[in-house]
């Protein structure tokens, strides 16, 4: 079946709420904070991109869920941090267990909530594509496993949707919390001691859905590390195609909408073996190219393409 541009905005727009609570493109990576003591950290915002004009996020929070059950004693914690630890901190079986975040507590049996200097605001986020984005939190944070994430959305966030502007309503008006796993305990040996950065995903077509004639915000995110995932760049041609990449296996799937120039590139990738489509729109036919393979912190150059009619 022939994929179009309108096709791709129709399913971003039409996904279902149920499908938004899943962290997108599953790309899993390890974090981990310098057992030795606190550790700087700075996370980056970039986009796995929609077709709209803009897309405005109102960000006003950014924390970090950290377990510090696995440091003796609290030398290494802030003062206002000691008083909330349990008596429990040295009974990791919480690793098992659900963990339901409590969304106004600052801490539970499962870690600590820390958070990040940002400058709070609207960010166009679909300025943040093809290997750009823009720090937006950094911090020193206990020592410590970094387990979750958790962004605070404001109201003013909204969408522009062909030159008309659209407020994006959040789901639930008391809910604005949306969480990421950062899944893993294992040292990566790519980070340096003291220090780590993390980039947000934020997949726009999954996270924004139109009910009513309304639009709404759910953030579908995900968060990726350079050091342990791997990246794709081409160029595809002409750009009256329109092109829209994919980049996908079994277990991941990617986007890019490129640049006039015809430039992409696709971050966050797991290491494997891909397939990339190409889809043209008036009148360009689709080109796919298979066997791609992506490496662990490495970039892989692809060749260039060029849709025909």
């Amino acid at each position: 079946m022939k994929i179009t541009r309108k096709t791709i905005l129709r399913y971003g727009l039409m996904i279902s709420i149920l499908s938004v609570l899943i962290i997108a493109c599953k790309k899993n990576s390890s974090f981990t904070n310098n057992p030795l003591g606190p550790k700087n950290v700075a996370v980056y915002l970039t986009d796995d991109p929609g077709q709209y004009d803009s897309v405005f996020i109102d960000v006003k929070y950014i924390e970090l869920k950290i377990d510090t059950s696995l440091h003796n004693g609290n030398d290494n914690q802030s003062g206002n941090n000691n008083d909330n630890q349990s008596g429990d901190n040295n009974d990791n079986s919480w690793k098992h267990e659900s963990d339901h975040d409590e969304d106004h507590q600052h801490s539970d049996k499962n870690g600590i909530w820390d958070t990040l200097n940002i400058k709070p605001g609207l960010y166009n986020i679909l300025q943040l594509r093809n290997g750009n984005d823009v720090i937006i939190g950094t911090g020193t944070i206990p020592a410590g496993n970094i387990n979750k994430m958790r962004l605070t959305v404001g109201p003013r966030s909204y969408v522009v949707v062909s030159g008309v502007k659209h407020s994006l309503n959040l789901f639930h008006s008391n809910d604005n919390y949306s969480y990421i796993n950062v899944h893993g305990q294992d040292e990566d040996e790519d980070f340096k001691p003291g220090q780590t950065s993390m980039w947000i995903d934020f997949n726009i077509c999954k996270s924004i859905k139109l009910m009513d004639d309304q639009y709404y915000l759910k953030p579908f995110i995900s968060i990726f590390a350079m050091s342990n995932t791997g990246s794709v760049e081409g160029n595809v041609f002409p750009h009256t195609a329109q092109p829209f990449v994919t980049i996908w296996n079994t277990t991941d799937t990617a986007s890019a909408l490129p640049e006039e120039t015809g430039r992409f590139k696709i971050r966050g990738l797991n290491a494997g073996t891909y397939n990339v489509i190409y889809n043209g729109s008036f009148g360009y036919k689709d080109t796919t190219i298979t066997n791609i393979q992506v490496q662990k912190g490495k970039e892989t150059q692809l060749p260039n393409i060029t849709l025909h009619q």
